[in-house]
């Protein structure tokens, strides 16, 4: 059963701003908080995925929302949801991301 992830923040409503893999296996996405959700504070946060083991696929999937975007971030996230080690992410414009990671972190 998918369980919502423990963390610091929040991030339901919050926008995807950029993402970038590290070490060829970490993803981070930077992300702008909805202050609706975070104590009416506005900050941008990372939240960086540790050794993802299907970079070439999430990749593909950003890329190509990234062409297609229109506004001036890549997608708004409605939930963030944990089984076993796979993440699911619910986007608001490209429906659920799958990402198979070993852990996550926030910064």
């Amino acid at each position: 059963m998918m369980k919502k992830i423990k963390s610091e923040h929040s991030y339901h409503d919050s926008e995807i701003v950029s993402f970038s893999f590290e070490n060829d296996c970490d993803l981070v996405f930077e992300i702008l908080l909805n202050s609706c959700w975070n104590n009416k504070c506005i900050e941008r946060r990372h939240l960086i995925f540790h050794g993802v083991r299907n970079y070439f696929e999430v990749k593909e999937i950003l890329d190509d929302t990234i062409k297609n975007k229109k506004t001036d971030t890549i997608d708004e996230i409605v939930d963030i949801q944990k089984l076993d080690s796979k993440y699911l992410i619910d986007l608001k414009s490209i429906g659920s991301l799958i990402i198979y990671a070993k852990s996550i972190s926030e910064t």
